[in-house]
């Protein structure tokens, strides 16, 4: 198997067929929020429209979407992401409520649960072989996003790679790879310690 066979299985594995490619994240809310509209009103039907019902909705239903493929793209997103829990026409609200307080009445902490699958990808990554199909394609992405210069680099991250010479037939993926890496190694400390604060906030409240 080729490098670049492998490199084009895993992005699949990492959801570019449900159209979350990496350049495209501001639609991929768009679209979990029109989800969202188009199942709220079987709540409000229900009579079940009180913040618990909304709540467990949204982590039964709309997490699971709008967090698909999470750990590979949104982390440099999770303000957008966001928007897809603090619409306040979703909740019945005014359109002027200010999104701090819808967000600090939901409690649906998104950072935190895109940081767990984070790592916890991350962690299983390392524990698979090095004949391992995702294994393979992640290293091989970091050797790809090392051999570019930073100003290239950073126009992947911006999706500027279009029409800039010698990035031919790159997926701005690959640039990112290393700065993933650098992130999950990083922020293993203060994520942990965030964790265990939000665990003992919940078990005293």
């Amino acid at each position: 198997m080729t490098s670049g066979s492998i490199v084009n299985n895993l992005l699949h594995l990492l959801g570019e067929h449900r159209t979350v490619p990496w350049l495209l994240q501001e639609q991929h809310v768009e679209k979990e929020i029109a989800d969202y509209k188009s199942v709220w009103p079987i709540v409000f039907r229900s009579q079940a429209n009180t913040p618990s019902s909304w709540k467990t909705l949204f982590s039964a239903v709309i997490a699971s979407t709008a967090l698909y493929a999470a750990e590979a793209w949104s982390f440099y997103h999770c303000e957008l992401l966001e928007r897809v829990q603090v619409t306040a026409a979703l909740l019945g609200l005014g359109w002027s409520t200010p999104y701090y307080l819808v967000r600090a009445s939901t409690r649906t902490h998104l950072k935190l649960h895109i940081g767990k699958g984070m790592f916890s990808w991350f962690l299983k990554l390392q524990s698979m072989g090095k004949e391992r199909l995702p294994r393979t394609g992640f290293y091989r992405l970091l050797e790809l996003g090392s051999s570019l210069t930073p100003a290239v680099q950073a126009a992947a991250r911006s999706g500027g790679l279009r029409g800039t010479p010698g990035t031919a037939g790159l997926c701005p993926t690959e640039t990112t790879a290393r700065t993933l890496w650098r992130t999950l190694r990083s922020a293993w400390r203060t994520l942990r310690a965030r964790v265990n604060l939000l665990s003992t906030e919940s078990q005293e409240t």
